[in-house]
């Protein structure tokens, strides 16, 4: 599996511990990739929707104090946005996504809006669920989830 920067989402080289396009040092921990049984269920649901359209590692935004950044990582695929939460964090009691949820997998005709704050992108679910997320070139994100939802 590819990793990428988590502050600006390019490449990285293998077993590189600095950015060589913004030169910031890379922290590995442990993720809920290592998980092989969990690995498999998020691979078997990528491979099920044909195409990512796009991967970044992202923070959750929590109650407008704490965010974690590279603390998960968000696939966009050509049906549906899923967000897992790195391994090591869950028994933080800080990561509390709606209702103790580390992993978000919320197909396109379950989202009722997706809108955005000055930080943070919020998708809202049919059952009134939301969910905030934090990433870097926040604009561009939103643009790419606007348009995966509505292709033409």
């Amino acid at each position: 599996m590819s990793k990428f920067c988590m502050y600006c989402g390019k490449p990285l080289l293998d077993e590189a511990k600095f950015c060589t396009n913004c030169g910031k040092a890379q922290i590995f921990e442990t993720t809920f990739l290592d998980n092989s049984a969990q690995c498999a269920q998020i691979e078997g649901r990528r491979n099920e929707n044909k195409e990512t359209i796009k991967h970044y590692i992202a923070a959750t935004w929590i109650g407008g104090i704490f965010r974690m950044e590279g603390g998960g990582h968000i696939y966009l695929t050509d049906k549906r946005f899923i967000y897992f939460c790195n391994g090591i964090l869950p028994c933080s009691r800080f990561i509390d996504l709606q209702n103790g949820k580390f992993e978000v997998d919320v197909p396109f005709c379950n989202i009722k809006q997706i809108s955005k704050t000055k930080r943070c992108f919020i998708i809202e679910t049919q059952d009134n669920s939301k969910y905030k997320f934090y990433v870097r070139n926040l604009d561009q994100w939103f643009d790419i989830i606007s348009k995966a939802m509505n292709p033409g």
